[in-house]
């Protein structure tokens, strides 16, 4: 378990029985099994690529990534490890998301190039 702070690190590991635990991924990535990042979005691919390539599995939440070039390398680590890759897509199936891509598949906004949205 890696947080930011060690004493709540501390108490989540010991309600959960977590072991290793500690405040940078760095000193315990070949440690982990899987890595559920939850870490802030700018920086998902440092420690992501780190944990697969140390054979760990990886699951991160959305936004993976803010460049293309850290997309690539995610996507480069994840093809040549041992472990599985994922990433959360969680309003996926709500429905004005899906409502949104009976739009774009029907060809009713024209040709998207681009969308921002914002869900609460």
């Amino acid at each position: 378990m890696i947080g930011r702070y060690e004493e709540g690190v501390a108490d989540a590991a010991e309600r959960l029985n977590f072991t290793p635990t500690g405040t940078n991924w760095e000193n315990i990535v070949d440690e982990v099994d899987v890595l559920y990042n939850l870490g802030p979005n700018a920086i998902h691919a440092d420690p992501a690529i780190a944990a697969l390539e140390a054979v760990a599995s990886v699951f991160c939440e959305k936004p993976l990534v803010h460049t293309l070039k850290d997309a690539e390398q995610m996507h480069e680590a994840a093809k040549n490890a041992a472990g599985t890759a994922g990433i959360a897509f969680n309003y996926r199936f709500i429905p004005p998301i899906q409502y949104t891509k009976k739009l774009v598949d029907s060809g009713e906004l024209g040709e998207v190039h681009h969308v921002r949205g914002q869900y609460p």
